[in-house]
């Protein structure tokens, strides 16, 4: 797994990474920032809105990572405000055994069209 310029690869390849709109936001200081989002599609056909302001930043551009088995690298949708196991050693790899269940349902969010989305089987 690895991040180049806001591109997320898996095994060496890239993810598809479908733009969908860039926006200015004014930020809690006032200043005016871009952020774009993108649908990333994976592998497994699973697909997720992201997210970024800074394709340059640090958390954007990461070193190549190998997972290893029985551990779960996770990624947020906000990339450039998520605290995920890009933050190694303060977030990093997840264990499964701390894994406790599967998302099933969108319960709130900045798209509020995504609300209420059920995100597969409910437990």
């Amino acid at each position: 797994m690895q991040l180049k310029e806001a591109q997320l690869y898996l095994n060496g390849e890239p993810v598809r990474h479908d733009w969908m709109e860039s926006t200015i936001h004014a930020g809690e200081t006032g200043e005016a920032s871009q952020r774009s989002r993108f649908m990333e599609t994976l592998p497994n056909k699973a697909s997720y809105a992201v997210e970024v302001a800074d394709p340059d930043g640090p958390l954007e551009n990461t070193d190549e990572v190998t997972v290893p088995e029985g551990r779960y690298f996770v990624l947020g949708d906000n990339r450039d405000r998520s605290e995920d196991s890009r933050t190694i050693p303060e977030f990093g790899l997840i264990p499964r055994s701390a894994i406790a269940d599967r998302p099933w349902l969108v319960l709130w969010g900045v798209d509020k069209g995504r609300i209420g989305l059920s995100l597969g089987a409910s437990p």
